[in-house]
């Protein structure tokens, strides 16, 4: 259950930030030519780090359900086990090495969550400092107050 809650939290971040880059999208085409371009780049090289990170989540999420499913149908293997005569004390014995080493890959796998989570903070601060940095460049630059009003309720989000 807790895998799930935190899965969701992941997942809303990640739609965040892709609504964020859309926002920041729609922006970059009210820009100047020459800022337009160098903004697009920009938000490009965002976009594609959110999809790599994003292709990164979901394998982890598809890997974690694999492995529940997994660890579900050795503990009914060995309940079954333990029903069964002396030859199955060796079977559970294996199991039970086996359940070791997934619990090791799921604490691996959690810190590649948490690495994922990580990265994710930190696109999420820099396409923040990005929205300031345009909402400064429009102000300077007296664009209209819907762009800045825009810019700012995207900061707040």
């Amino acid at each position: 259950d807790e895998s799930h809650e935190m899965q969701g939290k992941i997942s809303g971040v990640v739609n965040s930030v892709a609504r964020a880059l859309q926002e920041l999208k729609a922006m970059a085409e009210v820009e100047q030519s020459g800022k337009r371009e160098v903004m697009k780049r920009r938000i490009k090289a965002l976009c594609d780090e959110h999809e790599f990170i994003s292709h990164g989540l979901d394998k982890y999420i598809t890997g974690v359900h694999k492995r529940k499913i997994a660890s579900r149908q050795r503990q009914q293997l060995m309940a079954g086990y333990e029903e069964e005569d002396h030859t199955s004390t060796t079977l559970l014995n294996d199991e039970a090495d086996s359940l070791g080493k997934t619990k090791k890959n799921i604490t691996n796998i959690m810190s590649e969550g948490t690495a994922v989570l990580n990265a994710l903070r930190s696109q999420t601060s820099q396409i923040e400092s990005m929205s300031s940095r345009m909402g400064s460049y429009l102000a300077s630059m007296n664009l209209s107050g819907s762009i800045i009003t825009t810019i700012t309720r995207t900061e707040r989000t």
